[in-house]
């Protein structure tokens, strides 16, 4: 019988409930709008922050890889000034010093956006990159 009397006391309870559902909601709806306002202002603030970082991110991926190209090219270019003929010596050494300011540049931009201890790895890749730019610069023959 207990068990019964408590069934009808939650329907009852449920049932007053919902009947002043529309009461309580006009009576509170600034409060409701602006919890949910809140929540959503928060909610894309951190949206606006994550795709920030990734941006970023992407800016830090793209500039070493620029970096590391440069070198690359640079390196291919030892070639080119041993092939060279004399009246197409000022085009490579306008190319040279291009990849030169594009790699170092590069290189530059990851050095000074990366954070000590979490990019860690991503500046001694760039410290690299730009050790290898000027080591195949040494090399080149000179003009």
């Amino acid at each position: 019988m207990k068990s019964e009397h408590r069934h009808e006391l939650e329907a009852n309870s449920l049932a007053g409930f919902l009947n002043n559902l529309p009461e309580n909601l006009r009576k509170h709806s600034n409060k409701i709008f602006l919890v949910v306002a809140a929540g959503l202002l928060v909610f894309a603030g951190l949206r606006y922050r994550d795709n920030q970082q990734l941006i970023k991110e992407q800016e830090t991926r793209t500039a070493l890889a620029s970096a590391w190209d440069a070198a690359g090219q640079l390196r291919n270019m030892q070639i080119a000034f041993l092939r060279a003929r004399p009246e197409s010596i000022g085009d490579i050494v306008k190319t040279r010093n291009e990849l030169l300011e594009t790699g170092n540049r590069s290189a530059q931009q990851v050095i000074s956006d990366s954070e000590k201890p979490k990019d860690a790895s991503r500046m001694a890749s760039a410290w690299l990159a730009r050790a290898e730019l000027f080591w195949t610069l040494a090399n080149l023959p000179e003009t």
